[in-house]
């Protein structure tokens, strides 16, 4: 590790690269083509078969804010954390090598930071993909407008932060790095982005949501990393550390936030209906009986329960809903395997790669 001294940072942005060749130029030159220059860029390079830790030390001998890492480390979340121990910055934002930041959004979000010290700035998300005949697919998760002083009004404004992603992911968003280390927070030992945001919100007041900075997520699909079981899990997990997290705020029975958590665990399980419609090596078999267990899950007939309760948010859900809710298996696998051929790709992808960035 060859950490060198630059600058006083005012934000660390922590890169987890491995096999990146393909995708790390672009995300390199959104970090360091910021029109701000007190900042710190750390690419943690996991074990990559490809250039990838060539292209990052040939950047890094041009420009001086950029510091290499090698890591013998093949999970992200471990990478995340050797990043987050050598950074200088107060604060912190973490990338995968296939996302990139859009002109001008490190600036706005430390231009918030400046303005009321907020420890946590989220922006507007978007997410890039392929579509089945190779075009390129892009799709926003627009943030609201949120600037909250106090843990009342964050706890008020949750519903529709959670509806957006604001605890679905831990890159793009900038994060106070000297209260991760004051909660002691490491992400190797959560293994679930979820929950390691709702600890990073614990307590927490001072929240800004801004719709005019961009942050690009490419939708990186590692065949394989997880079955779909797991992901599933994952899931069921997210929907309980959300649902702990409104019984820790005194808002287990607040409508409005319970009714987000569930259209998110929604969201989840049509993606993960989608995984596992769209694997080749499982037979016919098989897949009807994961589908199935997934419609058949108790958080599942709760999330249809409270969107059809709902009626507002259910064309939010297309043509999957009506087959969930009738437990029709067969039409769940057909209404994917469509969605899948015209480039309907769901809206909250589960996240499919732990152990790789």
């Amino acid at each position: 590790m060859n950490i060198r001294a630059s600058q006083c940072a005012r934000a660390s942005i922590v890169l987890a690269v491995r096999d990146g060749e393909a995708t790390l130029t672009r995300a390199l030159e959104s970090v360091l083509g910021q029109a701000f220059d007190r900042v710190q860029l750390v690419a943690v390079v996991m074990p990559s078969r490809d250039r990838s830790l060539a292209i990052c030390e040939r950047e890094a001998e041009r420009n001086i804010r950029l510091d290499v890492i090698e890591t013998d480390t093949r999970d992200v979340f471990a990478a995340f954390d050797e990043g987050i121990a050598a950074a200088r910055g107060d604060y912190v934002l973490l990338m995968r090598q296939d996302d990139w930041l859009a002109p001008r959004a490190l600036e706005l979000m430390l231009s918030a930071i400046d303005e009321d010290g907020s420890d946590l700035v989220l922006p507007t998300r978007a997410f890039e993909s392929f579509g089945p005949r190779g075009e390129r697919l892009s799709r926003t998760r627009r943030v609201p407008e949120v600037s909250a002083r106090s843990a009342e009004a964050f706890h008020a404004a949750a519903a529709p932060l959670i509806e957006c992603g604001a605890l679905d992911d831990v890159t793009g968003r900038l994060l106070n790095r000297s209260r991760i280390a004051e909660l002691g927070l490491r992400l190797a030992f959560k293994k679930d982005e979820t929950d390691f945001m709702a600890s990073y919100l614990e307590g927490a007041g001072r929240i800004t949501a801004l719709p005019g900075a961009l942050y690009h997520a490419g939708w990186a699909r590692i065949a394989g990393a997880l079955a779909d079981q797991d992901i599933f899990a994952r899931c069921e997990l997210d929907r309980r550390v959300l649902q702990d997290m409104a019984a820790r705020w005194g808002m287990a029975d607040d409508d409005e936030l319970a009714s987000a958590i569930e259209w998110v665990h929604l969201h989840r399980v049509i993606a993960c209906i989608h995984e596992v419609c769209e694997r080749k090596s499982i037979s016919s078999i098989e897949r009807t009986a994961r589908v199935r267990d997934m419609v058949e899950a108790a958080s599942t007939r709760e999330a249809v329960r409270s969107v059809v309760a709902h009626p507002e948010t259910k064309r939010d859900f297309g043509i999957m809903l009506a087959p969930i809710e009738r437990r029709n298996v067969l039409a769940c696998c057909l209404s994917a395997r469509f969605s899948h051929l015209v480039g309907m790709a769901p809206a909250l992808p589960p996240r499919n790669d732990t152990a790789v960035a």
